[in-house]
């Protein structure tokens, strides 16, 4: 139930992130950890995502993986605003990029910023440990070359999380319109 004035509302189904996975055969409980992230599913530019929502980061941020396969951006693509090494390594440099859209169901924001960085996640540990109840696998390959939705575009939005529903309810953030100025029928207002 949402206890605010709104012109556009959207219902996500929400799902956490699990220490296991639900297909798992090793045997433990899934659960959900203290340090779990909501997942959701937008829309960057048309193409969907199930995306973290990450309020501990002030930025949204996705792999250069993604950029690459799935929008053609890399590093030398117009648009694209080189950022500082965080180690000092070149092939270790992030950039920006701004998206014309992120979409959550019927609400969104324009002209989001992503920090787009490389996908480190077992570079320096190749031969890392293999699960148990998968032999295919690797115990890593699940993190990173994820998208996170950062506090950027977070502070936008108000958002009601409805746990017993395993639904997310979201609304721009801005003042509703009065009741003279808005359209009989339209789309949603994007939060700006």
């Amino acid at each position: 139930m949402i206890y605010w004035k709104h012109d556009a509302v959207a219902v996500v189904p929400l799902s956490l992130q699990l220490p296991t996975g639900n297909d798992s055969r090793t045997g433990f409980r899934v659960f959900s950890y203290r340090g779990s992230h909501i997942n959701v599913r937008v829309s960057i530019n048309g193409k969907d995502f199930k995306a973290a929502l990450n309020t501990a980061s002030p930025v949204s941020a996705m792999s250069t993986d993604t950029a690459k396969f799935i929008f053609g951006i890399t590093a030398d693509s117009p648009g694209a605003v080189p950022l500082d090494s965080p180690d000092g390594k070149p092939e270790h440099r992030p950039f920006r990029y701004t998206f014309q859209t992120m979409t959550f169901d019927t609400v969104t924001v324009t002209n989001p910023k992503f920090v787009v960085y490389p996908n480190l996640t077992g570079s320096r540990d190749p031969n890392n440990s293999e699960r148990t109840d998968n032999r295919a696998r690797k115990v890593d390959d699940s993190f990173g070359g994820g998208i996170s939705v950062g506090m950027d575009v977070l502070r936008k939005l108000h958002l009601y999380v409805a746990y017993g529903e395993n639904k997310i309810y979201i609304t721009p953030a801005s003042a509703p319109q009065s009741a003279s100025a808005t359209p009989a029928s339209g789309p949603a207002a994007p939060a700006q």
